[in-house]
């Protein structure tokens, strides 16, 4: 099977991507935008750099795109090993945590309209706006938990059939290599000369002591 059409390397690059664009929205916005118990501060910093706020909204919008490829990759991969695990896989770890990012979209989109003060917010002041703008970004937060969740059930059938698969060793196997009795020094030494008296080797070893003994013989 050619690199290109193997399921289980574009899986790999795919979830490489993942680790790219991942952090941006989870951790690098917030550690630039985020002031942590200042409404008023944090709403500023959105509308000072806007463009790096909705560069968080497209990350989102490309992970929950790339978790369902991931899935799909996956899928491909493991369906002939047990279908109903495989497509169980899909919805754990590809449907359901892509529809909280797309949701979760809507929250940073509320939270950038309230930033951004519309007509229709005139019955709001602006402490309360930026009030309204944390409680956004606070649900945000809460929707990247519960994706967490379903990245940890998805683990499951994704680990029993990797383990069906038989891509890693058996287990019982594993288990014996962990049970096999080890060595100490002495007893490697005592069968390392038992192994040496009992080959050839011996007589090449011996070979050097015995051309001593000669030579001191004729010369006496």
């Amino acid at each position: 099977m050619s690199s290109t059409r193997n399921p289980g390397r574009v899986a790999g690059f795919l979830y490489l991507l993942l680790a790219l664009a991942g952090p941006v929205r989870l951790i690098y916005i917030p550690s630039k935008l985020f002031v942590h118990g200042d409404a008023t501060a944090t709403s500023n910093n959105i509308a000072a750099h806007e463009t790096l706020f909705r560069l968080g909204i497209a990350s989102d919008l490309f992970v929950g795109t790339i978790v369902i490829f991931v899935a799909f990759a996956l899928y491909l991969l493991f369906k002939e090993v047990d279908h109903n695990l495989a497509v169980l896989m899909v919805i754990l770890g590809g449907l359901m945590p892509a529809a909280i990012y797309f949701c979760n979209v809507l929250n940073d989109a509320a939270a950038l309209t309230l930033v951004h003060g519309a007509n229709f917010l005139f019955a709001f002041e602006k402490p309360q706006r930026d009030a309204l703008v944390m409680l956004f970004l606070h649900l945000h937060g809460q929707g990247f938990v519960a994706g967490e969740i379903f990245y940890g059930l998805w683990l499951i059938p994704l680990g029993l059939l990797t383990y069906r698969s038989h891509f890693l060793p058996p287990l019982p196997g594993r288990l014996a290599d962990h049970q096999r009795p080890r060595l100490s020094g002495p007893q490697l030494y005592r069968r390392t000369v038992t192994a040496i008296r009992g080959s050839r080797l011996q007589h090449h070893l011996s070979l050097p002591h015995r051309r001593g003994r000669i030579h001191a013989v004729a010369s006496n």
